[in-house]
């Protein structure tokens, strides 16, 4: 039998490479990966536990392009705007089909009052690109005759709009984006994540052996950001709309944002802010933006009858006071 002996110390440098290796290997796929950059006139933010699969920025970053080129109402030649000029749009993109079944789908659980074809409402109140508020009774008449999702009618060849009609996906589109940033992860193997496009929030898995831990914003004006409320959120999406920030002041008469699609009149009420759980991020951007609308009852009493949904609503009392309220299932997720 040969004498090994003399290999000892290449078979222990070997040994000891490899076990380098492994450890090394494990921490790449322990640390968290960071990227963020801009899209929708927003910012977005990815953190992920990555694997042995190679993903680059450069692909979330030309997934959101093309998203933006459907849905953009600021870009004249975006597939949105070229519908909204024309009244049709022939061959529309997956990620179009798509987003019109979310609509739908949330349409009808609002009972109407979310609604994409508010974007005459919202150019005249002065929330889309112009700015410029033009809106008074006669144009709120001529214009709500062109209100309704019904006024769309779509399939997979071609969309086409009643005359007059325009869309304006703000209200579900960064949501949306979220959702196919998560399915792109996904089918990389990448299971731990948080995605943040404008607010709206995607996780999945763990933020390394821990929850993922958000905070909720404390609805108020200017610049500074505080969290009302921290939770730990797991293989769920949370998207929040409020009338706080976007709103005009015009004398001492306050215009919000949240537009009615039914009046066509900009809708006031005690609740400030609602943030909306569930499985879609798509999903919950819409809901929020079509429970603001409903007002605190009416919403509340939408989501306690709603599966798999969860909500946090920001509301004021009769002295001005903020008041919270939530689901018996989100007060299981809030972090102590």
């Amino acid at each position: 039998m040969k004498d090994l002996s003399r290999f000892k110390p290449i078979l222990y440098t070997l040994f000891l490479l490899i076990a380098a290796f492994i450890v090394w290997k494990y921490r790449q796929n322990d640390e968290t990966i960071k990227w963020q950059g801009e899209t929708m006139g927003t910012y977005y933010r990815l953190k992920f536990v990555p694997n042995e699969i190679e993903i680059h920025q450069r692909q979330i970053d030309s997934i959101l392009q093309v998203i933006n080129q459907d849905f953009s109402t600021y870009i004249d030649e975006s597939s949105l705007s070229q519908l909204n000029q024309k009244g049709e749009l022939h061959a529309p993109s997956k990620h179009f089909s798509q987003l019109l079944k979310v609509t739908n789908s949330v349409f009808n659980l609002t009972n109407g009052l979310f609604d994409p074809t508010v974007m005459p409402l919202v150019e005249a109140w002065g929330f889309g690109p112009n700015r410029k508020v033009t809106m008074d009774s006669l144009q709120l008449d001529s214009l709500i005759q062109f209100i309704g999702f019904q006024k769309v009618q779509w399939d997979t060849k071609k969309i086409q709009l009643h005359k007059g009609a325009k869309l304006d996906f703000s209200a579900i589109a960064k949501g949306y984006a979220v959702d196919e940033i998560a399915d792109f992860l996904e089918k990389n193997g990448i299971t731990n994540y948080l995605i943040e496009i404008g607010g709206e929030l995607r996780c999945g898995g763990k933020n390394k052996s821990n929850a993922w831990v958000i905070g909720i914003e404390k609805p108020q004006e200017g610049l500074e950001r505080e969290a009302m409320i921290k939770i730990k959120l797991h293989n769920m999406a949370i998207a929040t709309s409020g009338n706080y920030r976007n709103y005009h002041k015009i004398g001492d008469k306050l215009i919000v944002h949240t537009i009615n699609p039914k009046t066509g009149l900009t809708q006031e009420s005690n609740l400030i802010s609602v943030s909306i759980l569930t499985e879609s991020c798509g999903k919950a951007d819409a809901l929020a933006t079509g429970i603001m609308v409903m007002g605190l009852e009416e919403g509340w009493n939408l989501v306690q009858n709603l599966k798999d949904t969860e909500g946090y609503f920001v509301y004021a009392n009769e002295q001005g006071e903020l008041l919270a309220k939530y689901t018996d299932g989100f007060k299981a997720m809030i972090h102590q």
